[in-house]
């Protein structure tokens, strides 16, 4: 979720919250106190839990939120079990977005966080994109911003990826309407091969509503004619559209240059969006058969977790492009 500015006049984010018993939670952080209500020992900076959560499988999680180093309101949903991680991965995943955390105190930091109880619960969805629904509301989530169109009932939606997400950065907002008009649409009217990626980008999220299956259009063409420009065009749609040559950490485009494996988990977070996919040549000639027909089948592989338990496939409906996919 994309962090928010505090205003220091305003009260903490945190009031009305119910912190555990044998913690304080104060503009300072977190702190272990006695009795007397003395706070003894510093944990983190200020971070609570917000919500819990449940997917439709049953399965439970926890919203955390928290001020980073720069001041700013951040949250975001993990599964419980990250609570009890031995690799500590939770606090790593707190600390790598910017919470302050004690060295040595990231135990008893996971233990503060799951000890938060009678706080209320919100809807899990693994991946941005529509809602399956069972009353016949229609929700759509955009990745990124994690902002919801439509109506998905009275309960919260939150996205809990199994993973970090790359369209967390390259999906974010960026200007306006107005703005998009003008600096790109305006000019591509006169190019149909533009227009035609820019309308295959805003067709993704219409293949559900219209029980259409994925599948995917390949531009091809000699070296420096605008493929990656008509990728990048398409790309403004739903995020930042610069070349992936350029600008790789926030580019939207991603490159085939990749594992069968992860190209399924790009394909997840990109459910019902398009995924812009550049540079064909990059990826093994003897696997792109495969790769491409799995891609388009929206499913991938079941496999077992390191426990031997089951792990569900993931799944995507996203049109592709080379590249773009649907």
């Amino acid at each position: 979720m994309n962090p928010q500015p505090i205003a220091v006049a305003l009260a903490p984010p945190w009031e009305g919250v119910a912190v555990p018993d044998g913690y304080q939670l104060a503009g300072g952080g977190v702190s272990l106190v006695k009795d007397s209500g003395r706070a003894i020992e510093k944990l983190a900076g200020p971070a609570w839990i917000k919500a819990t959560t449940a997917d439709d499988a049953g399965r439970f999680g926890i919203v955390v939120a928290w001020i980073d180093r720069l001041g700013q309101l951040r949250e975001r949903a993990f599964p419980c079990q990250r609570l009890h991680d031995a690799g500590r991965i939770l606090t790593q995943l707190l600390a790598r977005y910017g919470l302050a955390i004690v060295p040595g105190k990231e135990r008893a930091l996971a233990t503060y966080l799951g000890n938060f109880e009678g706080i209320s619960t919100w809807r899990a969805v693994t991946r941005a994109g529509w809602l399956d629904s069972r009353d016949g509301r229609l929700g759509y989530i955009l990745a990124g911003s994690e902002d919801l169109i439509g109506d998905a009932g009275s309960m919260p939606v939150v996205v809990q990826p199994e993973q970090r997400s790359i369209t967390e950065v390259a999906a974010r907002p960026c200007g306006t309407l107005g703005e998009w008009h003008r600096y790109v649409l305006d000019p591509c009217r006169a190019n149909p091969g533009l227009l035609f990626t820019i309308l295959a980008a805003l067709a993704a999220p219409l293949l559900k509503p219209a029980r259409l299956e994925s599948g995917g259009f390949h531009l091809y063409g000699r070296s420096s004619r605008g493929k990656t420009t008509a990728l990048q065009a398409a790309a403004s749609v739903f995020g930042c559209g610069a070349d992936p040559a350029d600008c790789a950490e926030h580019a939207y485009i991603q490159r085939w240059n990749t594992t069968a494996n992860a190209l399924e988990a790009i394909a997840a977070t990109h459910n019902d969006a398009p995924l812009l996919l550049d540079e064909l040549h990059s990826l093994d000639a003897k696997d792109l058969g495969r790769v491409v027909y799995n891609l388009t089948g929206g499913r991938g592989k079941a496999s077992l977790t390191k426990d031997r338990d089951y792990r569900e496939p993931r799944v995507w409906r996203c049109p592709a492009t080379d590249g773009v996919i649907l």
